[in-house]
């Protein structure tokens, strides 16, 4: 799956921002992981993991708008407007490698190098194109620990995403006046004047 010019830029859509961030946790472990991408799963609550070592991406907070200003509409007079809407959203970034207790950095090797390629300009460059800034890059952690009779090598880290909206809307606009002179009850002149 590629984001590269599959959605225009500034619109916000959810499956274009899904697309890029997946197109870019395959491109940095590709080769470590798996090559067909089934280790890379959109995580819901509980939902079971896909063969060990995985990565897990949700998006646990967001979209939300940061501010409303309706000064920011813009466009042509006459056609439909656009109004620009910053929003944000926070990623949320899991990554469960062996459960054998002598491989125990290999998540956090894992989660270290997706961390790094979010400083890589190629990397910002692709993200961009479905809308994606980064607005914080949180350190990854180790999250290992023994679970249950298992010990579970994990490690993972927040991205807080910046998302670029634009809404259009079609507004009615005023093209021409009608100016009349009227002078004791009378009217003197009527004129039309179109407007820029």
């Amino acid at each position: 799956m590629s984001s590269a010019n599959k959605y225009p830029a500034g619109s916000l859509n959810i499956a274009a921002i899904r697309d890029a961030l997946y197109d870019w946790c395959y491109s940095v472990t590709r080769g470590v992981l798996s090559d067909d991408g089934e280790d890379i799963i959109w995580r819901n609550q509980s939902e079971p993991l896909p063969a060990r070592p995985c990565v897990t991406l949700k998006l646990i907070d967001g979209p939300r708008p940061i501010a409303r200003d309706p000064n920011l509409f813009f466009g042509d007079v006459g056609k439909p407007f656009n109004a620009g809407m910053q929003q944000e959203a926070t990623l949320s970034v899991q990554v469960f490698a062996s459960t054998r207790i002598e491989n125990d950095a290999q998540a956090q090797q894992i989660a270290f190098d997706l961390n790094a390629s979010l400083t890589r300009q190629s990397v910002l460059d692709q993200l961009k194109l479905a809308g994606i800034t980064i607005q914080g890059l949180g350190a990854p952690k180790n999250l290992s620990a023994l679970e249950e009779t298992e010990y579970e090598d994990r490690a993972g880290f927040e991205v807080a995403l910046g998302l670029a909206q634009n809404i259009q809307d079609n507004p009615a606009t005023i093209g021409t006046i009608n100016i009349g002179r009227i002078v004791d009850g009378q009217e003197l002149s009527d004129q039309e004047v179109n407007l820029p």
